[in-house]
């Protein structure tokens, strides 16, 4: 069987329908001529008819799956971080400390004791990850506007 296109299955189901309902006009008198025939014919455009509904529902289920792959490939790809971003990601500050470090600031070992407890056992405790970065980067963006 040769791959066809979907309009031209269309065209094909059409021409088909054509056929039987040509065939129903005249029925009575097919028949009353050769019943077995008629019959048999009738049956076949029946059964050509499932076919191509057949396939064109597999085509629509494929097309269907192709479609959603696309979108997930999509939504996959476009919640990806860019490869700037990963760039940048290395050199971002991971904790508070890295921050006043990154910042120049003198502290003394003590002070910098308590930012790492108050940053692991407070903060991280409370936040999510996400919510973590993103404090961090207003950490640095606040440091560098007012330092």
């Amino acid at each position: 069987m040769h791959p066809r296109g979907v309009a031209e299955l269309l065209r094909l189901n059409n021409l088909l329908t054509l056929y039987e309902r040509i065939l129903n006009t005249h029925k009575s008198n097919l028949e009353k001529i050769q019943k077995d025939l008629f019959d048999r014919t009738f049956s076949a455009i029946q059964e050509a008819k499932k076919t191509i509904e057949q396939i064109l529902s597999e085509k629509k289920q494929r097309s269907k799956g192709r479609r959603q792959r696309r979108v997930k490939a999509g939504k996959v790809q476009a919640d990806a971080p860019s490869k700037k971003e990963l760039v940048h990601a290395k050199d971002k500050p991971q904790s508070i400390v890295d921050v006043v470090s990154l910042m120049d600031m003198e502290v003394s070992d003590e002070i910098r004791q308590l930012l790492e407890y108050i940053d692991q056992e407070v903060i991280r405790q409370k936040l999510s990850d996400l919510e973590y970065s993103e404090l961090i980067s207003d950490l640095v963006c606040y440091l560098e506007e007012t330092l």
